[in-house]
């Protein structure tokens, strides 16, 4: 997703031009059109980047390795460490 953040940022100050230098300045300034143009492309970009991510690395994972994402009856591994560990913190207060 961070990727589709670049994505829109560089598509926004290419297309409208980056200022003098053509840099990103121009993404800062809310009376460019690059800024607006950014902020319409940041949500399509990035479920760009989050499904391309899931089609380059979870699903060949997946299919070649045969690691299941989780077993049937079970909650996501990670997300039982992970409110472990959130209930833990919450314990010590």
């Amino acid at each position: 997703m961070l990727c589709g953040i670049f994505t829109a940022a560089a598509i926004s100050v290419y297309i409208l031009g980056g200022g003098e230098n053509g840099n990103f300045e121009v993404l800062q300034d809310k009376s460019h059109p690059a800024h607006w143009a950014f902020i319409a492309l940041l949500a399509p970009c990035m479920l760009l980047g989050a499904a391309g991510g899931l089609a380059a690395i979870v699903l060949p994972v997946y299919c070649i390795f045969h690691i299941p994402m989780r077993k049937k009856g079970r909650s996501i591994g990670w997300l039982d460490a992970y409110m472990r560990a959130v209930n833990k913190m919450l314990s010590d207060e």
